[in-house]
């Protein structure tokens, strides 16, 4: 295997020495910072220290309030409930996250990852018919579920309810669910409390 050469693009920029020495940065980090545009001081101690009280209001999130009653509800009524995570990244680590923090609530929840291969990006049919007889009540996407229309419409059918948490382009046709959370949907006012946009 060849080994690969990082190039980092340095942007000429007069602050890089004075952020290494007022903040006690590594020249990289220091040279990302300013190639992401953020040279600000105070900005830049809340991007690398962020904390909780920084964040929006999650309830500023269209269709947040109806996913945590149902939710909240579940976890009351011991309804067996699986995250439907995306295979990538974004999408395993979230439902990480989510799985761990209802299991902490004590949910009765497990997750469940397709195959990338031989089920495909999204709401997969087989899956959620399999899904459905291992009984199954509540299914949670995470980075997926808002282009899958026939897959939702299914899952109504079988009487599985469904929470879509996606980030990706809203179709011009939405998926039924309980609740849909996707900032990108009409009629969503969340804003992310961060200023500066991460490629």
């Amino acid at each position: 295997m060849k080994a690969k050469r990082w190039v980092s693009k340095a942007v000429p920029h007069e602050n890089i020495s004075l952020l290494m020495k007022e903040l006690g940065l590594h020249q990289a980090t220091a040279q990302v910072l300013v190639n992401r545009g953020i040279t600000d001081l105070s900005l830049i101690e809340s991007f690398l220290n962020p904390q909780l009280s920084e964040l929006p209001n999650p309830f500023q999130m269209k269709d947040m309030l109806k996913a945590v009653h149902h939710i909240e509800e579940g976890i009351q009524r011991k309804r067996k409930t699986v995250i439907y995570g995306d295979y990538d990244v974004d999408g395993t680590t979230g439902s990480s996250l989510l799985y761990l923090f209802l299991k902490e609530l004590g949910a009765e929840v497990d997750v469940y990852i397709p195959h990338r291969v031989q089920e495909g990006y999204g709401l997969n049919l087989k899956a959620l018919e399999h899904l459905k007889s291992q009984k199954y009540e509540l299914v949670i996407t995470v980075d997926n579920g808002i282009s899958s229309v026939a897959e939702a419409e299914r899952a109504k059918e079988m009487g599985l309810d469904l929470i879509i948490i996606d980030h990706h382009q809203v179709p011009p046709q939405v998926p039924f669910a309980q609740a849909i959370l996707n900032p990108k949907q009409i009629g969503c006012f969340f804003e992310d409390g961060l200023v500066v946009t991460i490629t």
